[in-house]
């Protein structure tokens, strides 16, 4: 399966699957005690944020890819494929 994780605008964990949770070695409490930003690597760091950017400023909800190593229980890093979309409500 694919491992899926929504967050919010601060970049904080809301909810994630078992594949999320298996793929990055946390349990489901301690994935929402992260954020995305805590689990990527710091020469990722500014490619993740422009990113997050380009999609809060883009009014198409995405997706935008791209590929960035993380950093998961352990310190174990792994190269991931990320799909970023944005949910917005009625008032954008």
């Amino acid at each position: 399966g694919v491992a899926e994780a929504i967050c919010g605008l601060d970049g904080k964990f809301l909810d994630c699957n078992a594949q999320f949770c298996k793929l990055t070695g946390f349990d489901f409490k301690e994935v929402l005690e992260n954020g995305m930003f805590s689990l990527t690597r710091q020469e990722d760091m500014p490619k993740t944020f422009k990113m997050v950017n380009d999609l809060m400023a883009s009014p198409e909800p995405g997706p935008k890819d791209f590929d960035k190593v993380c950093v998961f229980k352990g310190g174990r890093q792994v190269p991931v494929f990320v799909r970023m979309r944005v949910a917005r409500d009625v008032a954008g």
